[in-house]
């Protein structure tokens, strides 16, 4: 898997997503099934791993982070940013199903992300039509 992730339809270039352990890693089967590139923690051997470890690691490969962990990454893209440091990105999602959570990110993956510029902490908005 290419570290440097895959291009959308438009040729937008879309970073491999790496989820967090508190995700749940059928969220990363459901991506991939979609052709999203998608990498679990635990797929990587970094289960246990310190929250800004994981962003250090997902930096290096150009991952963008997903993760249920709101309040601790949002710090450290603060704290990042603060100190002049720059990653590809973080989505901060809610707890929900993995198939709910897979269409946000795809959602976001496709509609936001190609408009974004520089690092970027945000959470993906609801579905339209929540079911």
């Amino acid at each position: 898997m290419s570290s440097r992730g895959a291009r959308d339809r438009r040729g937008v270039s879309i970073p491999t997503v790496y989820l967090n352990e508190n995700m749940d890693i059928r969220v990363a089967q459901l991506l991939k099934a979609r052709g999203v590139q998608a990498l679990h923690t635990v797929e990587a051997g970094n289960r246990g791993v310190s929250d800004e470890a994981q962003l250090e690691y997902a930096t290096r490969q150009h991952y963008i982070v997903a993760t249920h962990n709101r309040r601790h990454f949002r710090q450290l893209h603060k704290k990042w940013i603060g100190d002049g440091k720059e990653h590809p990105g973080i989505i901060v999602i809610g707890f929900s199903t993995p198939e709910r959570i897979t269409e946000r990110i795809a959602l976001f993956l496709e509609r936001e992300y190609p408009t974004l510029e520089g690092p970027f902490c945000k959470t993906p908005p609801p579905l339209e039509n929540p079911q």
